[in-house]
């Protein structure tokens, strides 16, 4: 799946990993741009993700993956 498919399947809600300068970043989308996505931030370890209180803006050009491992856990607190 090139870049340009991956950025033209982006809707409020998906579940998105990237990368950034300093490292990786995932979270849940809130609000999709031109060329920029608004999420939730949340933090990974292993298939377990807990939400923090970040929003963050992902170019997306730097967006790898969109949607949750089939094993993946997604923890509110």
């Amino acid at each position: 799946m090139t870049t340009q498919t991956i950025t033209n399947e982006i809707k409020i809600g998906d579940f998105i990993k990237g990368s950034y300068k300093y490292g990786c970043i995932c979270g849940i989308v809130l609000k999709v741009n031109k060329s920029v996505v608004v999420i939730q931030e949340y933090n990974g370890f292993y298939n377990t993700y807990t939400k923090t209180e970040n929003i963050v803006n992902v170019t997306k050009n730097r967006i790898s993956e969109i949607g949750l491992e089939p094993n993946g856990i997604l923890k509110n607190n």
